[in-house]
């Protein structure tokens, strides 16, 4: 394990990367309104909620809303201005992955690479790949840096795929 730090990598991000109902309040009220996460998805009760929330997050967040038609169910991506290289160095994630075991591959590095160069807004919305039905090990190294999920858990993640 390597001994990487960043503000927006945590474990209670870890901890909320399965959608609990349990973290959203920590999503919501603590992980951004402290700056410790860059993206989030969440399920959203009403449009009254839908609302207050943009409204609260409008000045550092952009947002993907989705209508479940039908369902009533309101699904809510939101992400902070900018792309990840604005909040990660490229080197010092790919070695601490390295400490980690794992080894991406000159094309993965180059795909990490031009990634973290894209807009979050724009990874969110699934225009390059689904992060949430990763397909290529390096979707993961994109999605942990996206969530803030610590790189030797998602490192795990990685070695399991």
């Amino acid at each position: 394990m390597g001994d990487y730090k960043n503000k927006y990598m945590n474990t209670e991000n870890a901890a909320s990367r399965f959608n609990d109902e349990r973290y959203r309040d920590y999503v919501l009220y603590h992980a951004i309104q402290e700056d410790k996460r860059l993206c989030v998805g969440i399920s959203v009760k009403d449009r009254m909620e839908l609302t207050k929330i943009k409204s609260t997050f409008n000045d550092v967040m952009t947002y993907i809303t989705t209508d479940y038609e039908g369902s009533g169910e309101l699904y809510l991506e939101m992400c902070r201005k900018g792309c990840l290289n604005d909040f990660y160095s490229y080197d010092q994630i790919i070695e601490e992955y390295e400490k980690n075991g794992v080894f991406f591959d000159d094309e993965e590095k180059e795909s990490i690479k031009k990634h973290m160069g894209y807009e979050l807004l724009d990874l969110m919305s699934g225009r390059f790949f689904d992060y949430k039905f990763p397909t290529a090990t390096w979707n993961y190294a994109i999605i942990g840096m996206m969530f803030g999920y610590p790189i030797d858990i998602t490192a795990v993640d990685i070695l399991e795929h």
